[in-house]
């Protein structure tokens, strides 16, 4: 990912709850990325791994997207999926083929990899296809009840929608998923 940042520092644009995200600007477009970092009370790897694993479920807690479909299966860890991505009048819904894999330190930390595919599956007529989507979640143990949370993404929407406007709101969306992300955690301890 970092091929596609330029290379200025990470800038602070929300502290909130114990969560921080970062922006910073894009060689490959006009639209900001962000990185957030939080600490989550969790013991144990395997629950935001399951969490991240279960696509059906993760249109109930990731802002915006609405329904998840893998497409292919290439390795257990290893997957191409189709999502699609509400998006608030008077602009048009999104879709992006996103190819995923996590990628294990021990039992110490686990990746999950975003990757746009472009060209994998043909455009949908009532959607926009984002053609630029990179990141990833990184699940780290810290001690023996914590984990640090840093999730990563630079995107383009495409279409019509004007990057200052998409980047003055680029710190919502992360915050609301991550908000989210953090309450499954604590009911499924």
């Amino acid at each position: 990912m970092p091929c596609l940042l330029v290379a200025q520092e990470w800038e602070l644009a929300r502290d909130n709850d114990g969560v921080k995200i970062y922006t910073k600007d894009s060689e490959a477009s006009s639209f900001k990325a962000f990185k957030l970092i939080t600490i989550i009370k969790c013991s144990d790897l395997a629950i935001p791994y399951g969490i991240l694993k279960d696509i059906e479920k993760i249109p109930d807690w990731v802002q915006d997207v609405e329904s998840i479909e893998v497409v292919k299966t290439l390795g257990p860890d290893h997957t191409i999926e189709y999502h699609k991505i509400g998006v608030p009048w008077p602009f048009s819904d999104r879709d992006m083929v996103i190819e995923t894999s996590f990628v294990f330190d021990g039992d110490i930390s686990f990746r999950k990899i975003l990757k746009q595919k472009l060209n994998f599956l043909d455009e949908k007529e009532d959607y926009v296809r984002i053609k630029l989507l990179e990141g990833y979640w990184l699940f780290e143990k810290i001690n023996d009840n914590e984990l640090r949370l840093t999730y990563e993404i630079i995107a383009d929407p495409s279409g019509s929608l004007p990057s200052w406007v998409v980047n003055l709101f680029i710190v919502d969306g992360p915050f609301d998923t991550v908000t989210n992300l953090k309450k499954i955690i604590r009911e499924a301890q």
